[in-house]
């Protein structure tokens, strides 16, 4: 049986988790963008693209505002952690860290971008990161641990 199907009933565990889990603490990581950054580089573009267009869907159920951003933003997100995986060693600890943060900053500049063009705010990157600072630390920082554990479970090899 295909071991990939797993990833679409994890993805939503994970998020329905995290949703409770922030209702409680302030410094919870976006396992769900993990999730999208470890499917973007360690399996094929179209799943990569099919994950982040769910994630996409389930995170911005929770705030209907963002829901098109966040449809866009995901699977793109996926498809730019590919392509740097690509180009870097995507077996490290540190590519997974930095590919991460790199993707949690793609969607937070989608974000703003779209809330300042809708909203027609002024939304800016400084005030953004002054408020998530801890969020977008702890995730990169938990991103390799979270990797290496679904890698064993998926025995990633290649």
């Amino acid at each position: 049986m295909n071991k990939n199907i797993y990833i679409y009933p994890l993805l939503v565990l994970v998020f329905l988790i995290q949703l409770f889990l922030t209702r409680y603490f302030t410094w919870t990581p976006d396992v769900v963008l993990i999730i999208v950054v470890f499917v973007g580089i360690f399996y094929k573009p179209h799943e990569a693209v099919l994950i982040g267009l769910l994630a996409g869907i389930l995170r911005g159920s929770v705030s209907v505002g963002t829901l098109p951003v966040d449809i866009a933003a995901f699977p793109v997100a996926a498809i730019v952690a590919g392509g740097m995986a690509r180009a870097l060693n995507k077996h490290s600890w540190l590519t997974h860290a930095l590919v991460t943060l790199v993707c949690m900053m793609l969607v937070i500049v989608f974000q703003i971008s779209y809330i300042n063009f809708v909203a027609v705010n002024n939304v800016s990157m400084k005030f953004i990161l002054s408020k998530n600072w801890n969020i977008i630390i702890i995730t990169a920082l938990i991103s390799p641990i979270i990797f290496s554990i679904l890698g064993e479970v998926w025995s990633i090899r290649d």
